[in-house]
């Protein structure tokens, strides 16, 4: 690094460049600082080919183009590995969430091989991220760039790098429209990934026959809320994965919701089916709430409510 500073017109420098990656836009409170105390650090400029770049300082630059006052600039010197420790270094206050972890290290595998990058990131990092973490960010550097754009869009989250990464190129792009639009928890994108791969490999065929064969793409055509599609793709994931529980679930829901409709108690069935009986439940908030459960119990007994569950469970699990 040079000691050579300067004010200059924030219009002449060029701020872009791979090493940038976690420029953003500055926010309110950073262009009131500005305004009311003045720049206190520099940014970091390098003269390349009769322009002078951007190195560090991104959010300050705009905010002094947008308050039209001079930028302070101190000049460096180096390659872009070495803008991309500086960039790095000087930004490391910002705690990057997974997606900036995941930027840095894409722009690194341009500078090292991709083997050599989670080490050198674990000593530039040391004491600012997990290892654990390094090792989800390690996974995102074998994806293709479909993926990483989606993790930038909050489409895809970060944990499931391993995951993605774990599974053949062709199951990959078999699973690229569902994460195009819409954006998935880790929650649910494991679920869904998961349950859709286990599904393939048990019928012996490719993911991309599973999903097109069971009519998941088509779900995709529906005219759904984001909420909505996402709620029946998982819900058609599921059944596809476990056809005989998801059976047995749609059955007994019908049970449930007619004694709902006839009282405050709701049923519950042992896990996973596992054995006949089920769980009786209800809210109670105060002595009334009570009286009426006690009373509504009294009539379902009375009423033989319970007979068509007990006989379902004869007939569906022996």
């Amino acid at each position: 690094m040079t000691s050579e500073e300067a004010w200059i017109d924030p219009h002449r420098i060029e701020a872009a460049g791979a090493w940038l990656f976690w420029s953003g836009a500055p926010d309110s409170r950073l262009t009131r600082s500005l305004e009311q105390l003045g720049q206190l650090e520099p940014v970091l400029a390098a003269e390349e080919g009769g322009g002078i770049r951007l190195v560090s300082g991104y959010k300050r630059l705009l905010a002094c183009k947008e308050l039209g006052r001079p930028v302070w600039v101190r000049f460096v010197v180096g390659d872009d590995f070495r803008k991309g420790r500086l960039y790095l270094h000087a930004n490391l206050y910002q705690r990057p969430s997974g997606a900036g972890l995941v930027s840095c290290a894409r722009f690194f595998q341009t500078q090292l091989k991709t083997e050599e990058v989670r080490g050198f990131l674990e000593e530039e990092l040391r004491g600012f991220v997990s290892g654990k973490v390094l090792d989800q960010v390690e996974k995102w550097l074998f994806l293709e760039g479909f993926w990483v754009r989606a993790l930038k869009k909050g489409r895809v989250p970060f944990e499931a790098g391993p995951l993605l990464a774990s599974v053949c190129l062709d199951d990959r792009e078999s699973f690229i429209s569902f994460f195009e639009s819409l954006s998935w928890s880790w929650n649910k994108a494991r679920n869904f990934l998961t349950w859709t791969r286990e599904s393939a490999k048990r019928d012996r065929v490719s993911t991309a026959r599973l999903v097109q064969r069971e009519g998941l793409l088509d779900i995709l055509q529906k005219d759904l809320s984001p909420n909505d599609m996402q709620k029946h793709l998982l819900q058609r994931a599921y059944s596809i994965r476990y056809p005989v529980l998801a059976g047995l679930e749609q059955g007994f829901k019908a049970l449930q919701d007619d004694l709902g409709k006839k009282s405050v108690w709701r049923i519950l069935p042992e896990q996973h089916f596992e054995a006949n009986g089920f769980t009786l439940q209800t809210r109670i908030r105060e002595r009334t709430d009570l009286d009426r459960a006690l009373e509504q119990l009294q009539d379902l007994r009375d009423e033989d409510s319970f007979d068509p569950i007990w006989q379902w469970q004869r007939d569906n699990l022996g």
